[in-house]
């Protein structure tokens, strides 16, 4: 988990002006998350699976932009080699796994009821969630805790 820790601190402290948010799922082998790849080819330069720290900070980071075709989905991350695998996945839950929000957190976003009905997956270690303002939410067995950097 520290290095779950080191990698959202980073993604907040460096994030870029334009800042969209961004979801993050951390799973262990064999992937078995209903995901489907929301673009064609990779940006220029992206080379997955990666394990370099810094270059999956720097694609997390430059794919987080409004700019970036990348912006939407989410981003799977094996957690056992801590190495960025997929980029912009369209996650679909079974029904079962969906649940409302806890009372007083309305209204939440798609990334949100995602994460929180994701984190209930067997394959999943947990879920991380960082909104436009850099407030980071993790999701594990369908709990979600803020977290502060």
């Amino acid at each position: 988990m520290l290095w779950i820790e080191k990698l959202l601190s980073k993604l907040v402290n460096t994030r870029v002006s334009d800042f969209s948010g961004l979801g993050i799922v951390f799973y262990n082998p064999p992937m078995n998350i209903p995901a489907h790849s929301m673009g064609g080819l990779l940006p220029s330069g992206v080379h997955l699976p990666n394990s370099d720290f810094e270059e999956i900070v720097k694609y997390l980071v430059e794919s987080s932009s409004y700019q970036s075709d990348w912006h939407d989905g989410f981003h799977l991350i094996d957690s056992d080699a801590q190495s960025l695998t997929h980029m912009c996945q369209f996650l679909s839950p079974s029904a079962q796994l969906i649940s409302p929000p806890a009372e007083g957190a309305l209204p939440v976003g798609s990334r949100y009821f995602t994460a929180k009905s994701v984190s209930k997956m067997s394959s999943v270690l947990c879920c991380a969630v960082i909104n436009s303002q850099g407030l980071v939410n993790i999701f594990k067995d369908g709990e979600v805790k803020a977290w502060k950097i």
